[in-house]
């Protein structure tokens, strides 16, 4: 049945119908998913293997892979599956809190090896808010920097809007899975963005779209990013926590002085108090203070091993055949 899905969608499908039938646990998953993947064993094999351990029924998961299927099958030729074992992968997302196994791509995946810069904010900014968002993403943007935004309403639609006015790179990671647009009012953007830069999923496309997928999301920007750039937040809004999340992962968070003077509110002299926090000027000044970083960062990832550090490599290959399968197991595939 799966025979017209290439390995690397397999091993996704698979590792969602493990999750689901795990009760939605990915704590209980992955170590088991992980200590297989080390076997490099094929999907299906992969697949039984890790249900034995995690003590599953593969009868009962029957109608779990067949929903699955139904959703994956229907996922579009351009979009490409990795995991950890890929050379693409970003390394800069080990060791971060929640960090996906697998990732859903559209469009440009080099772009995950540059270096980038998350530009966030309020949905509701007002002119000058604006106007600050996309002076910003031209300097960035001059220093060669990939600019990464979530796709919202507001700031992140101007953000990504001005990087490809400018003929900027620009990544978007969404909340939902790779096949769904949020906001509507994005679709069309998100089409661009995907034919022009990057579209970044971490959500299988059989999952229904829930609210805290959006904080999730934020973690793996923040991850993916050498620094989050506030342009103009309330306190308490979204980019405040992924502001958080940068901080927690090593990452610098970036704002202005004429944010930190206003008295409206609170966030920013909270966070111009702790670590790896840049308070500019200007724009160009906020680029010019990032392009080293940013330099350091692609030289550090050029000379990266292109092997995944969590796996190991695979083993030497032996003459004698595997066990096989015991019979009736494999006839769910």
């Amino acid at each position: 049945m799966m025979g017209d899905m290439d390995d690397h969608v397999r091993r996704a499908l698979f590792y969602t119908v493990l999750t689901e039938a795990k009760d939605g646990s990915e704590t209980a998953v992955m170590p088991v998913f992980n200590e297989v993947a080390g076997m490099h064993l094929k999907p299906e094999k992969e697949f039984v293997e890790c249900a034995s351990r995690l003590s599953l029924s593969l009868k009962e998961m029957e109608p779990l892979i067949d929903n699955q299927y139904a959703s994956f099958a229907k996922l579009d030729s351009a979009v490409r599956v990795i995991s950890w074992e890929d050379p693409e992968w970003p390394s800069q997302t080990f060791g971060t809190a929640y960090c996906p196994r697998f990732l859903y791509l559209h469009g440009d995946v080099s772009l995950l090896s540059r270096p980038m810069v998350s530009v966030i904010g309020t949905r509701k900014p007002d002119l000058s808010g604006k106007k600050l968002c996309v002076e910003t993403v031209e300097a960035l943007g001059a220093k060669g920097l990939v600019i990464a935004s979530g796709l919202a309403l507001g700031i992140d639609g101007v953000a990504h809007m001005t990087a490809l006015r400018m003929g900027f790179p620009t990544v978007c990671v969404i909340g939902t899975p790779i096949d769904q647009y949020y906001p509507a009012e994005h679709q069309r953007l998100q089409d661009e963005i995907a034919g022009k830069g990057l579209v970044v999923s971490r959500f299988a496309p059989s999952l229904p779209t829930q609210k805290w997928y959006f904080l999730v999301r934020n973690r793996l920007m923040s991850s993916l990013s050498i620094a989050s750039v506030i342009v103009e937040e309330k306190d308490g809004g979204g980019a405040i926590s992924q502001a958080e999340y940068s901080l927690e992962q090593g990452h610098r968070v970036c704002f202005y002085q004429s944010t930190l003077d206003n008295s409206a509110i609170l966030w920013p002299r909270k966070l111009s108090e702790r670590d790896h926090v840049l308070v500019a000027r200007t724009p160009v000044s906020l680029a010019k203070a990032l392009a080293p970083q940013a330099r350091q960062e692609h030289v550090r990832r050029k000379a990266a091993p292109p092997v995944s550090r969590i796996v190991p490599p695979a083993p030497p290959k032996r003459k004698r055949k595997e066990s096989p399968v015991p019979s009736g197991q494999l006839s769910l595939f």
